[in-house]
């Protein structure tokens, strides 16, 4: 299960970057793509699936990378949604992409960590 929490989690903050990078031509083709109200829509799945799956993974990596690069990247996020009128529309998007890289980091460290072990760290909760 793990596993697959780290993929939706690179795969949604992918989604966020991508969609950070494509915001000029998304603000002619669809405007709910391309408002804040995206950003403020898409959190709400980035932050729970980040905490879950990078949660599980340091308990079971005991890796204090994983923590730190996620934890970052979930405040970035949460700061560049918050305070978007206030940073102007282009400094929240590259705020907004920084901490979705951020949070694609941990999640691939993540990964990479639970190959190294064969991904035997999901068999059981016995494998900390």
């Amino acid at each position: 299960m793990q596993k697959y929490f780290d993929l939706i989690g690179i795969s949604l903050s992918g989604m966020c970057f991508i969609h950070c990078v494509l915001t000029p031509v998304l603000i002619m083709i669809s405007p709910f793509l391309a408002g804040h109200e995206f950003h403020e829509n898409i959190i709400y799945l980035i932050i729970p699936t980040a905490v879950i799956a990078l949660a599980v993974g340091c308990s079971r990596h005991r890796d204090l990378w994983v923590a730190l690069i996620g934890i970052s990247g979930i405040f970035i996020l949460t700061l560049a949604l918050i305070f978007h009128t206030q940073f102007g529309e282009m400094v929240a998007i590259l705020i907004t992409m920084l901490g979705s890289t951020l949070i694609i980091s941990a999640h691939y460290r993540n990964r990479i960590l639970c190959k190294r072990e064969s991904f035997s760290c999901h068999s059981d909760g016995n494998n900390q």
